[in-house]
């Protein structure tokens, strides 16, 4: 008897509907969260401070150019080719990244040794205060971008 019990109540649960679903069994909602964006605004400000950065009459020695990859904005440095066996493309290196973390928020980071991208340590927390970080990376006073 109790076997019957159980078996019916087991049927009862794993038993679903014609469209496949099961009435007693809660719907599970999969949510995707999505990441953040940088807006345009923000991407203007950064992209006027790195055309401001090197004079032109310097730019046939050094540019810097701007890389937006989803909500990270990457600012390098490009050095023309220092010898004819290289080629003619130029050497481009990672210098710093501005990381917009929701809400207006941004971090500052550089890249260490192994490639792999920290928060500069004199900009540690996220602040929605561009303008600053963007001073911080200018100044540079503990030598991580420029060196």
């Amino acid at each position: 008897m109790l076997s019957h019990t159980l078996r019916t109540r087991a049927k009862g649960l794993l038993a679903e509907e014609p469209g496949g679903h099961n009435p007693r069994r809660p719907t599970m909602v999969r949510t995707v969260p999505t990441r953040p964006i940088p807006g345009e605004l923000d991407i203007a400000r950064i992209r006027r401070w790195v055309n401001a950065r090197v004079p032109v009459e310097h730019q046939g020695q050094v540019r810097l150019e701007l890389g937006v990859h989803g909500a990270n904005v990457t600012i390098f440095e490009l050095r023309p080719p220092w010898s004819p066996e290289v080629g003619p493309d130029w050497s481009r290196r990672p210098v710093a990244q501005l990381r917009h973390t929701g809400s207006g928020f941004w971090l500052l980071l550089w890249q260490n040794r192994r490639l792999r991208w920290e928060r500069y340590p004199l900009a540690p927390d996220a602040t929605r205060d561009l303008e600053s970080l963007l001073g911080e990376l200018s100044k540079d006073s503990i030598c991580l971008f420029w060196g």
